[in-house]
């Protein structure tokens, strides 16, 4: 068989762009994605998210990289935890993202108290009730405007908000 110099030279620059797109493919999907977050805005400077694992609220957005102030891990509470992370913007393209914010300011949340199994427990709920109510009356009105508006932007059959209270039994008390 009889190779000729521009088999060679066709293959090694077969060979070469094939390298430069393989080396390259993680910042080209990463401006794509920054494109993406500029013109269809699924997050924002703000926004509190979760993609992958990490989980924070958007500092910063650039070319390449999200920027986030991250919460949890291994602090409780929705606390930050005092560290910067920076996620490749083609993360968004690879991973759920979760944004907590977009489209509605209010995000619920369930406080578990344990009660003795002894205990009236259906008067104990009712009391949690009332006292939840009473404690989220303030943030009602404006929480049910935004709903109404997120329902007739999405399909969303459910549509109670209020406070409730779930009881669940284990081996050692009422929850």
């Amino acid at each position: 068989m009889v190779v000729n110099n521009s088999s060679i030279v066709a293959l090694s620059a077969g060979l070469f762009s094939a390298g430069i797109a393989f080396s390259l493919r993680d910042p080209l999907t990463s401006l794509l994605a920054w494109i993406i977050i500029l013109f269809m805005k699924p997050i924002k400077v703000g926004d509190r998210i979760k993609i992958g694992t990490e989980e924070g609220d958007i500092i910063d957005i650039n070319m390449f990289f999200i920027t986030l102030m991250e919460i949890n891990d291994w602090v409780e509470g929705d606390l930050y935890t005092g560290r910067i992370v920076e996620i490749p913007n083609n993360q968004i393209m690879r991973s759920d993202v979760i944004n907590f914010s977009k489209s509605f300011d209010y995000i619920w949340d369930n406080i578990t108290i344990p009660i003795l199994f002894n205990s009236d427990y259906k008067n104990i709920a009712k009391e949690i009730k009332n006292i939840a109510n009473a404690k989220t009356k303030v943030f009602f009105e404006g929480a049910m405007k935004d709903y109404e508006k997120l329902k007739r932007t999405y399909y969303i059959s459910r549509g109670d908000i209020h406070p409730t209270v779930f009881i669940s039994f284990n081996d050692n008390y009422i929850n």
